[in-house]
């Protein structure tokens, strides 16, 4: 399955119907963030990965925009740093 991912505030959906576009590239419907297309295997081998922590964090985001999504991904990358 499609799934859609905002790479400047988090925003993620399987429903491309709930996407705006810009040029036809597909963006966040509430701020116009550009993100990219991946499979749901693909997302869930990348979360398979992470914390359960974190993976409630992204899952809480789902068709969610979130303007402070780089800065607390960038709180999240040192958490998993540090390990």
């Amino acid at each position: 399955m499609r799934l859609f991912h905002s790479v400047n505030c988090g925003f993620w959906t399987i429903d491309f119907d709930k996407l705006s576009s810009n040029g036809g590239i597909p963006c966040c419907p509430t701020c116009g963030s550009p993100g990219f297309e991946t499979t749901t295997e693909e997302w869930d081998k990348g979360l398979d990965q992470m914390s359960a922590k974190y993976v409630d964090w992204i899952d809480g985001m789902q068709e969610k925009c979130n303007p402070k999504f780089k800065e607390e991904s960038v709180k999240w990358a040192r958490i998993i740093e540090e390990r």
